[in-house]
Protein backbone atom coordinates (compact mmCIF):
# COMPACT_ATOMS: atom_id res chain seq x y z
CA UNK A 1 0.00 0.00 0.00
CA UNK A 2 1.43 2.97 -1.24
CA UNK A 3 1.83 6.61 1.00
CA UNK A 4 -0.99 8.04 -0.90
CA UNK A 5 -3.24 5.32 -0.26
CA UNK A 6 -2.46 5.26 3.49
CA UNK A 7 -3.42 8.61 3.48
CA UNK A 8 -6.87 8.42 2.09
CA UNK A 9 -7.34 5.27 4.12
CA UNK A 10 -6.91 7.11 7.01
CA UNK A 11 -8.84 10.45 5.64
CA UNK A 12 -12.05 8.09 4.96
CA UNK A 13 -12.38 6.70 8.74
CA UNK A 14 -11.09 9.67 10.24
CA UNK A 15 -13.95 11.88 8.39
CA UNK A 16 -16.47 9.88 10.06
CA UNK A 17 -14.94 10.84 13.73
CA UNK A 18 -15.09 14.63 12.27
CA UNK A 19 -10.79 14.57 12.30
CA UNK A 20 -8.67 14.87 9.23
CA UNK A 21 -5.02 13.81 9.36
CA UNK A 22 -3.02 15.98 6.53
CA UNK A 23 0.71 14.13 6.15
CA UNK A 24 3.79 16.33 6.94
CA UNK A 25 6.25 14.07 5.30
CA UNK A 26 6.32 11.34 2.35
CA UNK A 27 8.78 9.27 0.57
CA UNK A 28 11.39 10.72 -2.29
CA UNK A 29 8.97 8.51 -4.52
CA UNK A 30 5.48 10.20 -3.40
CA UNK A 31 7.17 13.25 -3.50
CA UNK A 32 8.45 13.19 -6.88
CA UNK A 33 4.70 12.03 -8.14
CA UNK A 34 2.76 15.17 -5.67
CA UNK A 35 4.83 17.95 -6.98
CA UNK A 36 6.06 16.80 -10.61
CA UNK A 37 9.69 17.04 -9.91
CA UNK A 38 12.20 14.15 -11.18
CA UNK A 39 13.97 12.01 -8.93
CA UNK A 40 17.07 13.72 -9.78
CA UNK A 41 15.78 17.26 -9.65
CA UNK A 42 14.64 16.12 -6.14
CA UNK A 43 17.66 15.22 -4.94
CA UNK A 44 19.52 18.19 -6.35
CA UNK A 45 16.52 20.23 -4.39
CA UNK A 46 17.79 18.37 -1.26
CA UNK A 47 21.26 18.63 -1.61
CA UNK A 48 21.10 22.79 -2.01
CA UNK A 49 18.96 23.04 0.99
CA UNK A 50 15.50 24.45 -1.13
CA UNK A 51 13.64 21.16 0.27
CA UNK A 52 14.36 19.20 3.61
CA UNK A 53 14.48 15.77 4.53
CA UNK A 54 14.98 13.52 7.29
CA UNK A 55 16.27 9.96 8.31
CA UNK A 56 14.33 7.71 10.15
CA UNK A 57 17.29 4.43 9.84
CA UNK A 58 17.52 4.09 5.51
CA UNK A 59 14.51 5.80 5.05
CA UNK A 60 14.45 9.20 3.80
CA UNK A 61 11.10 11.43 4.45
CA UNK A 62 10.55 14.99 3.05
CA UNK A 63 9.09 17.22 4.58
CA UNK A 64 6.03 18.07 2.94
CA UNK A 65 5.64 21.61 3.96
CA UNK A 66 9.63 22.84 2.91
CA UNK A 67 7.98 20.76 -0.78
CA UNK A 68 5.25 23.40 -0.16
CA UNK A 69 7.20 26.16 0.42
CA UNK A 70 9.75 25.35 -2.60
CA UNK A 71 6.74 25.13 -5.07
CA UNK A 72 5.39 28.44 -3.73
CA UNK A 73 8.91 29.98 -4.60
CA UNK A 74 8.93 29.19 -8.17
CA UNK A 75 8.02 32.06 -10.66
CA UNK A 76 5.01 32.22 -11.78
CA UNK A 77 4.50 30.56 -15.56
CA UNK A 78 3.63 33.40 -18.44
CA UNK A 79 2.53 32.60 -21.59
CA UNK A 80 1.65 34.60 -25.08
CA UNK A 81 -1.57 34.47 -26.81
CA UNK A 82 -0.87 32.81 -30.60
CA UNK A 83 -2.01 36.84 -31.35
CA UNK A 84 0.85 38.34 -29.56
CA UNK A 85 3.26 35.46 -31.42
CA UNK A 86 2.19 36.65 -34.57
CA UNK A 87 2.56 40.26 -33.78
CA UNK A 88 6.33 39.35 -32.85
CA UNK A 89 7.25 37.76 -36.28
Amino acid sequence: MSVSDQIQSNSKSNRHQGAQIEPFASTISEACRISGLSRSELYRRLATGDITAVKNGNRTLILIESLRAFIDRLPRASFRTPADQNANN
